[in-house]
């Protein structure tokens, strides 16, 4: 019998998740790597920094000398106060957690949302449906 994979949605405050994940498939938001913002284009947790930032919870700043832009001081990963606001656990590392099953055995593991956007170039669309826990379209 082959493995395969079931993803769940995300933990995480049901109608952010909502407002996230439309905001990925939306086309508003052009991607980025690297950052949670470069100038020009959003990882998917910045995107999420960015809901974060119209609602209030957050500034974005840019550093003059370096161009770096910053969500209350974090450049990679949202800050705390994203975390909190979007009802993420306490890892620093957001992932969706995929539950392998081969012969009726079951174990989890995750993939974390900033390697499918940075290594594994996965569309915002697809990180939206792995954040919904849906099988992103195009993959197996």
């Amino acid at each position: 019998m082959s493995a395969t994979a079931e993803l769940t949605p995300l933990e995480m405050n049901p109608d952010i998740r909502f407002q996230w994940t439309a905001a990925l498939r939306s086309g508003d938001y052009p991607q980025g790597t690297c950052a949670l913002y470069n100038g020009n284009g959003y990882c998917c947790l910045g995107v999420l920094c960015e809901l974060a930032r119209k609602a209030g919870v957050v500034e974005l700043t840019r550093n003059e000398k370096t161009g770096e832009w910053f969500y209350d001081g974090h450049a990679q990963l949202p800050p705390q106060s994203v975390r909190d606001w979007a009802g993420l656990d306490e890892t620093r590392e957001v992932a969706i957690r995929r539950f392998d099953s081969d012969d009726d055995v079951s174990w989890p593991s995750s993939d974390a949302l900033v390697s499918l956007n940075d290594d594994d170039l996965a569309s915002f669309a697809q990180i939206a449906d792995a954040i919904d826990g849906k099988q992103p379209e195009g993959t197996s």
